[in-house]
């Protein structure tokens, strides 16, 4: 298969130490079109959790920027981003970009305060929960996850979905006390009105017989009350 010589481990040189983790090397002498070694197999591109972490700094970084094209830069060849307010998916740079423009005019600076990260071959995944501070001093948080392959030398985002905390999906909306009171004097006044047309419909029940026009007289006495309570 080599040659007519039988292979013996004297010919193979071992492989510095700073490599073998990356690459197994074969002595086979011929090369690869793209001119790399055809006897160089890698197996994977090294990479910690920590400098995972720092890939969600990059691209954090690139946010303060206020550039959209730099931040979409931040994304692989065929990267996808699922925005969190929009139900367009964004497979190209062009797209990505785009749902950047409104974002970045609020100033986002982003955190990540719970995450978990897992390696694999060429490829590492963040997800869990990030934070956004903007320059209104207002703070959203959401649910993530980002996908970061090895291409071209690089670690890049290939996946990024964002989307809302359910929490978030209604806001509560703050209320003063001077707001509330109105609320509060107008559920008395209603509540008021209900009772004395229980008590007037209930008294005129009884009289029913006595008078011709009691029909009329309930439909006045009932304007009237609410009229009084609501005032």
């Amino acid at each position: 298969m080599f040659g007519s010589s039988p292979l013996t481990t004297a010919d193979i040189s071992p492989a510095p130490v700073s490599q073998m983790t990356n690459q197994i090397t074969l002595p086979i002498a011929a090369t690869t079109n793209s001119g790399a070694p055809a006897g160089v197999v890698v197996l994977s591109q090294p990479i910690t959790k920590a400098e995972v972490c720092n890939l969600f700094g990059l691209w954090n970084d690139a946010l303060e920027t206020g550039d959209p094209a730099t931040v979409a830069k931040r994304y692989a060849k065929d990267g996808v981003s699922l925005p969190t307010l929009s139900d367009v998916p964004r497979n190209d740079f062009k797209g990505i970009k785009e749902c950047f423009v409104g974002f970045l005019k609020k100033r986002p600076v982003g955190k990540i305060p719970e995450g978990e990260i897992f390696i694999g071959n060429n490829w590492a995944q963040d997800a869990g929960i990030y934070e956004f501070t903007f320059n209104d001093g207002s703070k959203v948080k959401a649910p993530y996850s980002f996908v970061y392959p090895f291409e071209n030398g690089q670690w890049m985002i290939s996946h990024h979905h964002s989307s809302l905390m359910p929490q978030e999906v209604v806001r509560p909306t703050k209320i003063t006390k001077t707001e509330v009171r109105p609320c509060r004097d107008l559920h008395c006044r209603v509540t008021i009105a209900t009772v004395a047309i229980v008590i007037l419909i209930c008294h005129h029940r009884r009289h029913l017989h006595c008078c011709p026009h009691h029909h009329c007289h309930l439909s006045f006495t009932i304007t009237v009350a609410i009229a009084i309570s609501i005032r």
